[in-house]
């Protein structure tokens, strides 16, 4: 137990420490040093209280039994290091792990929004791990936003998105193969490049009734085999010739689609090529349709 006196956990406090089974941290700790927890390997579940604004490398490298993970709810952002990468020592070529790589995660709950690298070089995401077998993520009331890569290839059939959300970056949840059915709150303002990408059961989309717009990225739902959408708020992206970005575009599987009436404006080639679009049904608000915003569908 480290008490609420402690305000930080020094490099190397607990080291190698592998009685370690359970920890228990003060609420007045605001920094876990580089490699705090490294080679504790029995420790098997951990909560980050929300007064630790920072953790840095290596923290929790060689936690093997490392399974369940909680971050405390806060207002503020929590910084994650790494777990590894070569570019340390210069050595080539660069590659990087995320800081619990080393570790066995089962279920996390996320009560605050988290900075991290989320390039290759420092692993993509803090929960990405060859031994990383995720099936509970619970994101809480303080999350406003999702890192890049953030779940990528949970095992998850459900996700609850909170109403606070108002962003989620590219991949975050990429290869939720068992993922059916997504609601999308009114709260999201962009969704990123690929960020459900490889949900490769997920039929039912929801966007929530909401006033504003939704930005999406590319291919945000690709390969995703999507027959029922609805659509309550203004849906954007980039469109030219170059770049096709609606999310729906060219969605042969889509069937039956459904407009809230808070959305006024059908963007341009926004269902274009699906073709197995029987059913739309427009709500009181729809007064702008672009131009093959149906095209190539039996609708027409």
């Amino acid at each position: 137990t480290i008490g609420n006196l402690v305000t930080e956990i020094g490099k190397y406090e607990y080291y190698n420490c592998s009685g370690l089974d359970t920890v228990s941290i003060g609420s007045s700790v605001s920094e876990i040093g580089s490699s705090a927890f490294e080679g504790c390997r029995n420790l098997k579940s951990i909560s980050i209280p929300g007064s630790v604004n920072s953790i840095d490398n290596y923290a929790f490298n060689e936690c093997y039994s490392l399974a369940n993970l909680r971050f405390e709810d806060s207002p503020n952002t929590l910084h994650l290091g790494y777990a590894f990468t070569n570019a340390d020592n210069q050595s080539g070529p660069y590659r990087g792990y995320g800081l619990f790589h080393y570790c066995s995660l089962r279920s996390i709950y996320l009560g605050r929004n988290l900075s991290y690298d989320s390039s290759y070089l420092y692993g993509f995401s803090p929960f990405i791990g060859p031994s990383n077998h995720i099936y509970d993520v619970t994101i809480g009331g303080y999350v406003t936003e999702i890192g890049d890569n953030a779940f990528i290839g949970c095992s998850m059939s459900e996700l609850t998105i909170p109403e606070n959300v108002t962003k989620i970056g590219k991949s975050a949840f990429k290869g939720w193969q068992k993922l059916t059915k997504l609601v999308i709150p009114a709260s999201v303002r962009s969704i990123g490049n690929e960020a459900f990408a490889g949900c490769t059961s997920l039929s039912e989309v929801r966007i929530e009734d909401g006033y504003g717009y939704l930005y999406t990225y590319v291919n945000i739902f690709g390969e995703c085999p999507l027959r029922d959408v609805y659509v309550g708020k203004n849906v954007t992206y980039e469109n030219s010739k170059d770049n096709l970005n609606s999310p729906f575009f060219e969605k042969t599987t889509i069937k039956s689609v459904e407009f809230g009436n808070l959305m006024f404006k059908i963007e341009t080639e926004m269902f274009k090529g699906c073709s197995a679009l029987v059913s739309v049904t427009f709500g009181k608000g729809c007064d702008e349709i672009g131009n093959s915003a149906f095209g190539g569908c039996p609708v027409e």
